[in-house]
């Protein structure tokens, strides 16, 4: 599944719990071309980050992909940002969902 469709269907997950519309593509850090994929800045500074592609060697699990991915977490760590990160297989199975829920204090 292609990220875009990846994130198309957590969105569309979020959205049938009702959970608030998070904010897409957020810029967090001044002088950094850094985004995130799914933020809540009014909901105790939440992040939810899909990175897919575990199995196909993609750009997250490669040398350069994860020590940008670093320096961007521990970036938005220090600026306050709690960050969820999902791979493919949790979003496809809901337990991406069921933790972005329980992040929210909603579910077990």
């Amino acid at each position: 599944m292609s990220k875009s469709a990846l994130e198309a269907l957590y969105a569309a997950q979020l959205a049938a719990v009702g959970l608030p519309e998070p904010v897409r593509e957020l810029r967090f850090c001044d002088g950094k071309q850094w985004r995130f994929d799914f933020a809540w800045p009014d909901h105790g500074m939440l992040v939810a980050e899909i990175d897919g592609g575990q199995w196909v060697n993609g750009r997250h699990n490669r040398g350069a992909g994860m020590e940008r991915d670093y320096r961007k977490y521990n970036a938005a760590l220090l600026l306050g940002w709690r960050v969820l990160h999902f791979c493919t297989s949790m979003v496809e199975d809901g337990s991406a969902l069921e933790t972005t829920l329980r992040a929210f204090g909603r579910g077990g």
